[in-house]
């Protein structure tokens, strides 16, 4: 194995730093194996050290290699021929065979076959090898297999002690010539073959990145997976998931309807199905009707696996429409508002709700319709039939472009790595009771109410309250006074649309009793009153610069003035 955009790799005799230009003739080069091998190691430790296991398990159930064949393929005289005979074990069995199990078949109708190969003939049947012979002789011949099953124990004693030990490979502490030594005899054939090649097998920074990133995946995948039942259904299987998923909230999303619960679904795809660096592991997953994405992108079944049948209107398309409603509304009644408040994004409107444009003829008197001519206005419209297309078999929408999951799935992934390997340096130091798994915490809310803008209902009103985060001094207080206005109606139709969830209901009412105090404290403090907002949204409040001031306007302190 090689890194070659490291300046190490892997020759026939053990790891070897790249030439060096400058030249350094006083360094030791088995320092510099040393060196390139700790640092390979280091960089790609989750999935080496789970790798090396794996082969350090197998090594035991097989016998090392002889060296002289080694030697041979690393010379390039590698021959089967010449390595079957050098074999000691196939010739001590041929030997024991002929002497002892030979003559006992053949006085019972076995025959040899003449030819370059030595095959064995029994009733019509051709057997090819001893080994052949050995495997069925239980069923035609039982009443030998006593003295048959000790010649082969007696071969196999003579052979394990014969067999040279292995120096064990320590997966914590492994030096090169242990490795070296442990690939010469366990290793594939080919690898071995390759180290003597002049363009040999790399590994690029795309591979280790992606082995990375799969490695990542499964740990995610069995940490959530290890916190509930075996027997647990999908639903929960995926909300477990999704609850170890920290993304900000403003990041990109593949699609207006994504939600953290798609994104769970996308991670454990990517473990069943591999990366989603080309498009054929995409279309694997595109086709693999066994997962179930829920709406929009599944008509027949939702994410948490209920059938059609349970998925009533009432459960999203008409809560849906009413919003979707009220943001044509918007756009139509406000728009000098939301031009004004850059942090409404009109477009992003638009593209959840399903809203088109349509003309409309402004009414008028009898008597001015034939002195003026009519004057035709554009105004939104929610497009209906696209809105409720997550109900229609043939109107379901399909998986967004690979190269969006791609980003939106990596990004997910290192971050998760990212604190995993956070929380491991600081598990160093601590006692073995504190290193357990725990479930991941929510977080802080600040005893404000959280909206959760993952929900496509929640998409209006938090375009609203990001509009709200991103004013400044220049806009009037009649703007900012109205805006408000405009929140707190659509608090009070998301609170009697759902009021059958009190989780919901309770966040709402504690955002509804928050946003008039901002109004009062933004003109004073404008950073710590947009805290609120930001905790509203889920994204984490902007620390202040004087360690003295307080995160939020009601916790900030009065400094002492000191006299000169």
């Amino acid at each position: 194995e090689s890194n070659q955009n490291d300046g190490y790799s892997l020759s026939q005799s053990g790891m070897q730093p790249q030439s060096n230009k400058s030249g350094d003739s006083s360094a030791d080069p088995k320092d510099q194996l040393r060196q390139s091998l700790d640092k390979l190691l280091h960089e790609n430790n989750p999935w080496v050290s789970k790798a090396l296991e794996d082969a350090i398990a197998f090594s035991k159930t097989v016998p090392p290699r002889d060296k002289n064949f080694v030697r041979d393929v690393l010379d390039g005289m590698y021959s089967t021929k010449k390595h079957s005979e050098s074999n000691e074990v196939q010739s001590m069995l041929t030997e024991v065979f002929n002497e002892s199990i030979w003559p006992a078949l053949r006085s019972r109708g076995w025959k040899e076959v003449e030819g370059s190969k030595r095959r064995f003939s029994y009733q019509g049947n051709t057997l090819n090898s001893i080994a052949s012979v050995l495997n069925i002789l239980p069923r035609h011949h039982p009443e030998i297999m006593k003295m048959v099953d000790s010649v082969i124990s007696s071969v196999s004693a003579k052979c394990s002690s014969d067999v040279d030990v292995t120096p064990a490979l320590d997966v914590k502490n492994i030096a090169a010539e242990d490795m070296e030594s442990f690939l010469n005899n366990y290793a594939p054939l080919q690898l071995i073959a390759d180290r003597i090649r002049a363009h040999r097998i790399g590994l690029s920074k795309r591979i280790l990145t992606t082995l990375k990133i799969l490695h990542g995946v499964h740990s995610m995948v069995s940490l959530a997976d290890s916190k509930l039942p075996s027997d647990a259904s999908i639903r929960d299987l995926n909300n477990q998931l999704a609850a170890l998923i920290k993304i900000n909230s403003r990041a990109a999303r593949p699609h207006p309807e994504w939600t953290v619960t798609h994104d769970a679904i996308l991670i454990r795809a990517i473990a069943k199905h591999g990366w989603i660096d080309r498009q054929a592991s995409v279309l694997s997953i595109g086709n693999d009707k066994s997962i179930q994405w829920g709406r929009p992108f599944e008509a027949c079944a939702d994410a948490d696996g209920r059938g059609e049948e349970d998925v009533k209107d009432s459960d999203f398309t008409d809560v849906l429409l009413k919003v979707a409603e009220r943001a044509a509304s918007l756009l139509n009644n406000q728009s000098e508002l939301v031009h004004e408040f850059r942090g409404i994004q009109s477009c992003n409107l638009v593209k959840a709700y399903c809203l088109k444009r349509v003309n409309e003829l402004s009414d008028k008197s009898d008597e001015e319709e034939g002195e003026h001519p009519e004057k035709i206005t554009s105004i939104w419209e929610v497009d209906k039939d696209k809105l409720s297309s997550t109900k229609v078999d043939n109107g379901c929408e399909e998986l967004p472009p690979r190269k969006q999951l791609y980003l939106r799935a990596k990004k997910i992934i290192l971050g998760f790595i990212d604190d995993s390997e956070g929380d491991e340096e600081e598990k160093e130091n601590l006692p073995e009771e504190a290193t357990t798994v725990k479930a991941p915490v929510k977080r802080d809310d600040h005893g404000f109410g959280v909206l959760d803008v993952n929900c496509i209902d929640n998409f209006l009103l938090s375009e609203m309250l990001r509009g709200l985060l991103k004013s400044t001094s220049r806009h009037s207080v009649k703007s900012c006074n109205l805006l408000v206005t405009q929140i707190l109606d659509e608090i009070n139709e998301r609170m009697e649309e759902c009021k059958s969830d009190f989780t919901a209901t309770a966040e709402l009412e504690k955002i509804k009793d928050t946003v008039p105090f901002y109004i009062k404290t933004v003109r004073k403090n404008s950073r710590a009153a947009k805290n609120i907002v930001r905790v509203m949204l889920g994204i984490d409040p902007v620390p202040p610069k004087d360690p003295a001031d307080s995160l939020f306007p009601e916790m900030k302190t009065k400094k002492k003035k000191h006299k000169n």
